[in-house]
């Protein structure tokens, strides 16, 4: 094992969910890494402002056709290559060194940039003259420059550390740089292999139990929907019948209707008037109750008084059906005369 392969970055504690490279403190990991802030969110900011500054000036001097230089704090990128089992190339100049320009130019060749995409390789560049990347390359004990580190992901004792597997110093042959990057990135992918598919199986795992709980819930809400209607059809059956309940016809309601025919049938215009007015149970205001006639079962014959006896238990001896006749009852007066 290389001196490069053993330099590790540190133990990382957990990072909490963010968006990549764009809002996690710059001071979120310490400890062997090194401290590139001095634990204020003011630093954090002024970091992403350098690396911001290095982009707009590589681009003003190189073209806009650039490695895909992450746009956030160090401490970020390295959170974010963890997170995701990446591989990351940290790439630091400095303008004091003759070999900037001609290093500068490589990086965006066709080759160079097209080896990061298909590697999926994250970047993160910086400019020695700003504090970040100077301290930077403290951390990764740059000598020389230019200067690129590959960090990649490893498993040491059960915990996730990030660690220098390669470190490149001075102007070196594009297909010479490329192949040692090439090494260390491959050997991350194949010890990396295992976890990434791990995740992939808890992720998946994770993904089937959301899926179960909303398919769980969806049924539970469409049962107590129909629950709900049957509830609801069940109360309106049982008002329905309530009402019903509250209105039983007594005999002597018989009595009144058959009594209060002709005046109901005065006052209706039409047929269907008729029919309502013979429904309703309600008596006219200045109704007397002067029956002059009985109700008579005519086989066998019996009679029925008015009484508020229910229609079932005053009619039980013909109950449910009957023919039922009106008989008048001869005023006594008009006999005496």
């Amino acid at each position: 094992m290389s001196n490069a392969d053993a330099y590790l970055l540190g133990p990382f504690r957990e990072p909490p969910p963010y968006p990549a490279c764009s809002t996690a403190p710059a001071n979120l990991f310490t400890g062997s890494i090194g401290r590139v802030t001095d634990g204020t969110e003011s630093a954090a900011s002024s970091f992403r402002l350098q690396t911001s500054r290095f982009i707009s000036q590589f681009e003003l001097e190189y073209g806009s056709r650039r490695p895909p230089f992450l746009e956030c704090t160090y401490a970020q990128a390295v959170a974010t290559a963890r997170e995701e089992l990446r591989c990351l190339l940290v790439i630091l100049i400095s303008e004091e060194h003759d070999d900037t320009p001609e290093f500068c130019r490589r990086l965006v060749d066709e080759d160079f940039r097209s080896f990061l995409e298909r590697r999926n390789l994250m970047v993160w560049g910086g400019n020695v003259k700003y504090q970040q990347a100077y301290e930077v390359s403290t951390t990764l004990q740059a000598s020389k420059y230019p200067f690129l580190a590959v960090v990649t992901p490893k498993y040491r004792s059960g915990s996730l550390r990030m660690a220098v597997a390669e470190r490149i110093e001075g102007l070196l042959p594009v297909d010479q740089m490329l192949s040692q990057i090439e090494v260390k990135v491959q050997a991350s992918d194949d010890a990396l292999a295992a976890v990434r598919r791990s995740r992939e199986e808890r992720e998946a795992a994770r993904r089937l139990r959301e899926q179960q709980d909303q398919a769980y819930l969806d049924s539970l809400r469409a049962d107590q929907e129909k629950e709900r209607k049957l509830r609801e059809k069940r109360e309106a059956e049982a008002l329905r019948q309530r009402r019903k309940d509250e209105r039983v016809l007594q005999e002597e309601d018989i009595y009144n209707f058959v009594d209060t025919r002709n005046l109901r049938e005065a006052g209706a215009s039409s047929d269907s008037d008729l029919a309502n007015a013979e429904s309703a149970t309600t008596l006219p205001a200045d109704y007397q109750q002067t029956y002059k006639f009985r109700l008579v079962s005519p086989m066998p014959r019996q009679v029925f008084e008015p009484s508020n006896a229910p229609i079932c238990e005053a009619f039980q001896a013909v109950w449910p059906s009957t023919s039922l006749i009106i008989e008048e009852i001869e005023d006594d007066s008009s006999d005496e005369e």
